[in-house]
Formats: C-alpha cells, structure tokens, sequence
C-alpha cells in the first residue's frame, strides 16, 4: 500500500489494481486488525472513500481520453466493478465495449497492442462473436495496415497471392 502511494495516480496500472483491490475488500469478510489498520490508514489517499468505484473510474476515463493505456485501464475499471456482481451482469459486454470504443475514435493515436489488448478484454468480458469482430473492424480501420484484425480467410488469401507472386508451390 506504502508502494501504491508513491505511484503516480494517474498510472493505469495502478488506476486498474486499485479497483480490484477495492472489489475484494468489500467481498472479504475477515481481515485481521492489523491490515484493517494499514488499508484505513493508506486506502484513502489513493481513493476517497465516499467516491464510488463507478465515479473514480468515470473521472480517471475523462481526464485520459486520449491514451490508450488509460482507455485501456478505464475499461478494465469498469469490468472489475461489474465483477462484484457474481455472475457477471448481461450488460458487462456492452459497458466493456462502450469504453473500449474510444480506443477506436479519431482523438486517440492507433496503437495495435493496446487494440489487441481491447479484443482480449471483451472476450474476458463475455462479448459475443458479433461484438468482438465489430471492434475488430473498427480497429481494422485505425489500422489499415495491421493484418493482425484481418478475418482468417482474408490472410489466407493474402498469403496464397503473396506465395504466388513468388512463384512458390502453395501448401495447404
């Protein structure tokens, strides 16, 4: 916790695992005294305890609305408070996506690890075939370039033009 504090708090990493942290608490029955002290005495300097895990994440997503691995943290932000919830609720996928689609907006450079990123996220999140491969045209789009969203029988053809090009037998 000590280490926590020293860390920037804007950092993603710490933006996510302080959610996370968060939701255990509330779902531990049992802490001992001594780190029931430690936790009262660090907890609120990295977040008010009257604010909810909702707004802390809602504020930290509209200060970062351009970085990725913030957009990133918020969306992992909104499935760790959606996890408190056993089972998950129906709408996870949908909140998941609403936030991760920022990722996907003109404002925010196209980074494709963080949009790799993204796509893992939904599936955690339950997201369906039709909302990943949704976000995954979308990402397509940021980044024309990055094959890596292609569907498997676009790469495949593309590997069977470039194979021919050169001249190479192709092997199925």
């Amino acid at each position: 916790m000590l280490a926590a504090q020293s860390v920037d708090r804007e950092n993603a990493g710490l933006h996510s695992q302080i959610l996370s942290l968060r939701r255990r608490l509330a779902s531990t029955k049992d802490i001992p005294e001594s780190v029931q002290a430690v936790l009262e005495a660090t907890l609120p300097d990295l977040i008010a305890s009257s604010a909810s895990s909702d707004s802390f994440n809602d504020e930290f997503l509209s200060r970062h609305t351009s970085s990725p691995e913030h957009v990133l943290a918020g969306a992992r932000g909104v499935l760790e408070i959606k996890r408190s919830t056993d089972p998950l609720p129906s709408d996870t996928a949908e909140a998941v996506s609403s936030v991760l689609d920022k990722l996907v907006a003109d404002g925010v450079p196209p980074h494709v690890d963080a949009l790799l990123d993204a796509v893992s996220l939904l599936k955690e999140a339950g997201a369906s075939t039709e909302q990943i491969t949704a976000f995954e045209q979308k990402a397509k789009g940021r980044v024309p370039l990055a094959t890596v969203f292609e569907p498997v029988e676009e790469k495949k053809k593309r590997r069977d033009e470039v194979m021919q090009a050169f001249g190479e037998e192709i092997k199925a």
